[in-house]
């Protein structure tokens, strides 16, 4: 048996009958007598290429992604067998008329990956990416990171079949000429092609677009949850109202630059100082701790007093390390500088408000689960005491599966009233949530910059993200 048809059968691991459709029957009919071994391989490529879709199911950007991906990453063959297995895709596809799907085969740039692959496999990789990219063909994320859409790694339904109609969609305007990769503004152009493609309303969807489609999908996954868990009914049931008010992109509200004020302030502390100087033990230093009480009178309750330390005043605390992990500052030993990000959105209160709200919706952790619900909840109850907050967020986190390290007990209340505080606590520093009632029983309400807010990271949350127990 020739090398590249044993190599092919040991991948696949059984050799199926030829597919039905009429035009690669009739192809590899024609290529079997002039090459055998050829229409063998020709044969066990398309059934992973097109499976039984026949050639309805082939597309430019399937073609790449076998050339370029799935034969050299995923296939156990020599690198030689790789071009063999390729140049024999490209013959079946000349015969059945797909010329220009032989010449990619055939092209420059797949002997590049291919060859990439063969040297190292992350050299292949970077070159199957960088080949992707400048096709052309492979459908851009749409947006910004709060308002926009990002594919994901792996996709449902309604997602996969939006993604394959717009990589469709764009091979179309490339053969048309109406998008060529490579030319000035080309990405804008792909940019427009998929966004018209996705947002464009089909009547035997009812209506509905593709990206609304792909959007409530995933929106009814979140709600779902990251579990199996059949008793996980208290988290759906504190996210499931929460659907209709995420299904559209939200834009910074009038009042952004309120909210961003504090995370602002103390960018202009570390620019007016040049270099901030921490103390020997990594803290602020009392004089910026003393300033900021003075400047925001509402995070010091003793006038009578001043505090000595950043551990007194946790609404500083609090937005000092939003600032870090935004990255707005860069520290180097005991000094802390403005990073060319914090420069850049120090003076501009709309793109930081929405760098605040990507920032509070993307880690994928245990704090993460926690501020997740206190949000919903606090979207849905106009009025909430803490701690009726604490019990309905306990309650969902244990049937979640959220347990305390390996000895399998569900998390202390000790431990869930610490991360509810933290996450109450930067609320309240950014004028998102107001307390009332007594300090030893508080409520907490919304404002109407928080429940903004809220919405675009829980929105941020539910379509890019998911959360779960470890």
């Amino acid at each position: 048996m020739p090398a590249s048809l044993a190599g092919v059968c040991h991948t696949v691991g059984v050799e199926r009958e030829p597919s039905g459709d009429a035009e690669i029957v009739d192809a590899l009919a024609r290529l079997s007598v002039v090459d055998a071994v050829a229409a063998h391989d020709a044969r066990v490529a398309l059934d992973w290429l097109v499976g039984d879709d026949g050639m309805q199911g082939l597309s430019q950007l399937a073609l790449q992604q076998f050339c370029w991906y799935e034969l050299p990453f995923k296939w156990l063959v020599e690198p030689t067998v790789r071009r063999e297995i390729v140049m024999a895709l490209a013959r079946f596809l000349d015969l059945a008329g797909y010329e220009r799907y032989a010449a990619l085969c055939r092209g420059d740039t797949t002997a590049d990956v291919l060859a990439g692959w063969a040297d190292d496999p992350d050299i292949g990789f970077r070159a199957f990416r960088l080949a992707m990219e400048r096709s052309g063909v492979e459908p851009p994320q749409l947006g910004g990171p709060l308002d926009g859409w990002v594919w994901g790694s792996s996709m449902g339904a309604d997602e996969h079949h939006a993604f394959w109609s717009t990589a469709m969609a764009l091979e179309l305007a490339v053969g048309a000429g109406t998008l060529a990769p490579g030319s000035p503004g080309w990405r804008d152009a792909q940019h427009d092609i998929a966004a018209e493609h996705l947002r464009r309303p089909r009547p035997e969807m009812l209506g509905e677009s593709l990206l609304q489609a792909a959007t409530s999908a995933r929106l009814m996954a979140w709600v779902d949850g990251p579990t199996d868990r059949a008793s996980a009914r208290a988290r759906r049931q504190l996210v499931a109202p929460l659907v209709n008010a995420l299904l559209q992109p939200v834009d910074p509200p009038r009042t952004a630059a309120r909210t961003v004020a504090p995370v602002r302030w103390v960018l202009d502390q570390v620019e007016a100082q040049g270099a901030l100087s921490l103390t020997q033990r990594g803290n602020l230093p009392r004089g910026l701790v003393q300033d900021a009480v003075e400047h925001h009178p509402g995070w010091w309750a003793d006038p009578a007093s001043r505090p000595q330390r950043d551990a007194e005043v946790p609404a500083l605390l609090a937005v000092w390390h939003l600032v870090r992990r935004l990255k707005l500052v860069r520290r180097a030993g005991r000094h802390v500088t403005l990073t060319r990000r914090g420069d850049l959105l120090r003076g501009d209160p709309r793109q930081l408000w929405s760098a605040i709200a990507v920032v509070l919706g993307e880690r994928d952790d245990f704090e993460a689960a926690v501020a997740e619900l206190v949000w919903a909840v606090l979207l849905q109850d106009a009025l909430v005491a803490v701690r009726d907050l604490r019990a309905e967020i306990a309650v969902a986190l244990t049937e979640t599966g959220w347990q305390h390290g390996p000895t399998g007990a569900p998390v202390s209340g000790t431990t869930l009233a610490f991360v509810i505080d933290e996450v109450v606590v930067l609320a309240d520093a950014l004028g998102l949530v107001r307390r009332r009632g007594r300090a030893a029983a508080p409520q907490l309400r919304l404002t109407a910059t928080g429940r903004v807010l809220a919405v675009a990271l829980l929105r941020r949350r539910a379509l890019v993200l998911r959360t779960g127990p470890p």
